[in-house]
């Protein structure tokens, strides 16, 4: 197996691979940078294999795809899925960067970032300057009530029509009045999902603990949580119950549309949506820091 320091892994989708990838010429290019793998992400799940995946001349990069639905709800599945082929394709010394096709990087300071020791084992960016240090099995016990799922499936009908009968018969079951329940982490724990580091450590938990629930995407845990619908939750939740460290890093990324407080110049990347909804173009000085 080839050896690495790392991979970026960047989560797509069909519906998006055109208009966030294809035609965005900020976006990640090239097998690699600073020695680590660069590896566009989507999901098939009429696949005859369990994956596939090679160098993509309209991406000028690498693309996997995955035996997997390619939709929001399936995201977690789909992360885990290409954790663990790249897990059992490459021998990874640093870990892994997880970052959404909606992430454009600021090439200099991610260079800077990736060549760093980073020997951390989960750090994100959070909207608050807070950061739990003594995660543990005890903190995940608490319940969340949350209605973006629900809303999810209400404004996107054919994905709810798309799932399997058992599927939709958990959801029926755990689905109370437009809400569900995710376990709650610790305040300071864990962050956003858009761009994320993993040790190989941290990730090969991940894998090896949604195996163990056979990579069931409405697995209910003991006290009524249901953490793989959402991706950083689940995230954030397998890690903490197995006390991995949580480092803050609120200058992973930027939104374009910046709040004031905000250091534009010390953000490694750029979020360019919300939900899904553009924020605008992007500003003149963003595109001078995204120049190569």
């Amino acid at each position: 197996m080839d050896e690495l320091d790392g991979v970026i892994l960047v989560i797509s989708c069909y519906k998006y691979l055109v208009p966030r990838v294809i035609n965005n010429p900020y976006r990640l290019k090239g097998d690699s940078i600073a020695g680590w793998k660069i590896i566009y992400v989507v999901g098939d799940n009429t696949l005859n294999t369990d994956y596939c995946i090679g160098y993509e001349r309209r991406i000028k990069s690498n693309l996997l795809i995955l035996k997997c639905q390619d939709d929001y709800i399936h995201l977690f599945k789909k992360v885990v899925f290409a954790q663990q082929f790249v897990s059992k394709m490459y021998i990874i010394k640093k870990g892994i960067i997880k970052c959404d096709d909606d992430i454009l990087f600021n090439k200099k300071l991610l260079y800077k970032y990736l060549s760093s020791p980073l020997d951390i084992d989960f750090s994100a960016k959070r909207y608050d300057d807070k950061c739990f240090k003594t995660p543990g099995p005890e903190c995940c016990s608490e319940l969340k009530r949350d209605s973006t799922i629900p809303q999810y499936f209400r404004k996107n009908a054919q994905h709810w029509n798309n799932l399997p009968k058992e599927s939709k018969a958990k959801i029926d079951k755990y689905m109370y009045r437009g809400y569900i329940n995710f376990p709650k982490s610790p305040e300071g724990y864990g962050g956003s999902g858009g761009v994320y580091f993993l040790s190989t450590k941290a990730s090969k938990i991940i894998i090896e603990y949604f195996a163990k629930c056979n990579y069931d995407l409405f697995f209910e845990e003991e006290n009524g949580a249901f953490p793989f619908i959402a991706e950083d939750v689940g995230t954030a939740f397998i890690l903490c119950k197995n006390k991995i460290p949580f480092t803050l890093n609120n200058n992973l990324y930027s939104h374009i549309a910046w709040k004031v407080n905000e250091n534009m110049d010390l953000a490694m990347a750029f979020h360019t949506h919300i939900h899904g909804q553009p924020l605008g173009a992007l500003p003149p000085k963003v595109i001078n820091l995204l120049s190569d």
